[in-house]
């Protein structure tokens, strides 16, 4: 039987918002044409250490049952703020409980311990259950964790370590040659045909026998299969994450799911720049969230907006929305801002402005395929400042993991032709009414590259104030209605080429007559 996430804690947690009233603060931001209000959360003044419940932070004392008990006893006195001294906190997972402020000293590090055996199923806690990826139960829960609570917080200028070199798989072509000697030194089982390294303990191999069997490999994946993101919350609101160091995840770091009302501020999130699906925040089917001046530096996406993926997330059908990015700085990372691929349920009234996008894979990335559906619409960019982008500056990719009709045109140019086009469907995602301003791109592969679907071609898009350098030239594929103003692309390999396979209605202005235009098909 399928069951809603703590349907009864929401259902009371909201009947006594509304006979009490809200007291908190309410703050309104405002991003280009944007306008989003974001309710704060609301925590007593009540203050405890979490040493007064017997934790030791001396880094191998475990302090889980610590940090439970003064949940327990927060959640008693109608919440409060629990206090994380200076030294290292060794715990498994951390539940959050409503009107409770985890705060860090300078100097604090609460630390994860890695054993599988210490974080529940997330079968165990809710039975199969389609909301939260979890339909077989095998996923486990996070080490910052809060189901269907409300105002809660994380702040201060601690660290919040996830251990997640002990979780996530090592692969040999990422690796110096000191960093596979080191990983592969410690417990673990090597698969020789991927060449990969999976961190576990002799235990957690014996379980993973049990759970997969034994009649091939498929065993030594278990760890990764069911890795946690480093903070996940579902169903949360009101919640405020400022000022924290968050690092190391087994796989996403902050992951808000269906949660509302959310800022976070002045974080800092990073991992390995080859840690497997290490995103640096993940805003899931969320509305009304505020993300400013964080700092990421991760082994994949770094602010990434999603909504569920596929059926499940056009069957949940809850967009992500109203949310405003400002004032944020991204090192490496496959994409800085980016939408997608997960974006089933859709993606609308979003602004990212005044960032810094510095040695990324890819600057403005969105990103789709033919099984997501969902829609992506009125999404603002605008004073983007990137260099050293290892790909595209500006990326539409309606091809995520899927051959690419774009892709093979650059290969074949003229006299490519696509043939097999399939009628548009519920699954056909629709990307649309997406406005790009004063952007500088100083270096990338190409600065614009779109990757449309013939029978829903990317839709509406403006770019204005645009200036980069690239080593190839622009592609625009498969799109309709597309405006470019005030723009300055030069690449190295043709000067400064846009080519434009099967589009109608490109309009190009303010350019000084510099580009070198290329038509290759017309859509009628």
């Amino acid at each position: 039987m399928r069951r809603t996430i703590c349907a009864a804690l929401i259902m009371s947690a909201i009947t006594l918002t509304a006979a009490n009233g809200w007291a908190g603060n309410v703050k309104t931001y405002r991003s280009g044409p944007l306008v989003v209000t974001v309710e704060e959360p609301e925590i007593p003044d009540y203050v405890v250490s979490l040493a007064d419940f017997g934790a030791k932070g001396d880094g191998l004392t475990l302090c889980t049952d610590a940090f439970a008990r003064a949940m327990d006893h927060l959640a008693d006195k109608g919440g409060g703020t629990l206090v994380v001294p200076h030294g290292v906190w060794l715990t498994g997972p951390i539940v959050f409980k409503s009107h409770v402020r985890l705060h860090l000293d300078d100097m604090a590090v609460i630390k994860f311990d890695p054993r599988l055996s210490l974080y529940k199923s997330l079968g165990e806690l809710f039975g199969a259950n389609e909301e939260t990826g979890n339909e077989g139960g095998e996923s486990r829960q996070s080490p910052l964790c809060a189901y269907g609570e409300t105002d809660i917080e994380i702040s201060g200028r601690g660290i919040i370590d996830g251990a997640g070199e002990q979780w996530r798989p090592f692969k040999r072509g990422n690796a110096t040659v000191h960093e596979w000697r080191d990983r592969t030194s410690r417990e673990g089982v090597m698969n020789a045909k991927e060449d990969r390294w999976y961190p576990m303990t002799a235990e957690e191999q014996d379980y993973a026998r049990r759970r997969m069997g034994t009649e091939d490999d498929r065993w030594k994946e278990y760890k990764d299969y069911v890795r946690p993101e480093l903070l996940h919350f579902i169903r949360c609101s009101r919640v405020r994450l400022e000022n924290v160091t968050f690092q190391n995840s087994p796989k996403w770091n902050l992951r808000p799911e269906l949660c509302d009302n959310i800022t976070i501020k002045n974080c800092t999130v990073r991992n390995d720049n080859n840690a497997a699906n290490g995103d640096g925040i993940d805003i899931e089917s969320c509305r009304n969230v505020y993300l400013s001046r964080c700092v990421f530096d991760v082994g994949d996406d770094g602010i990434c907006l999603k909504s569920g993926r596929d059926e499940a997330g056009r069957r949940r059908g809850v967009p992500t929305q109203d949310v405003i990015i400002d004032s944020c700085v991204v090192y490496h990372a496959h994409g800085g801002f980016v939408v997608g691929s997960e974006m089933s349920g859709g993606v609308r009234r979003v602004s990212v402005s005044d960032c810094l996008f510095m040695g990324t894979d890819n600057g403005l990335r969105f990103k789709s395929n033919r099984d997501r559906g969902g829609v992506v619409d009125s999404i603002f960019a605008a004073n983007i400042y990137m260099e050293r982008i290892k790909n595209e500056g500006i990326l539409f990719d309606m091809y995520y993991f899927k051959p690419s009709e774009g892709r093979a045109f650059l290969k074949n140019m003229a006299g490519y032709r696509v043939t097999d086009i399939p009628a548009v469907g519920v699954t056909t995602p629709t990307f649309r009414n997406i406005f790009i301003s004063n952007i500088t791109c100083a270096g990338a592969d190409r600065a614009i590259y779109m990757d449309g679907l013939p029978e829903r071609p990317i839709d509406g898009i403006r770019i204005s104030g645009l200036h980069a350098t690239a080593a190839n030239p622009s592609l625009i594929s498969e799109a309709e209605d597309i405006t470019l103003s005030d723009i300055t692309i030069s690449d190295r390999a043709t000067g400064g080429s846009l080519y434009l396979h099967n589009t109608k209605n490109v309009s190009i202005s303010g350019d000084g007559g510099r580009t070198k235009i290329e038509r290759f098909g017309e859509r009628k």
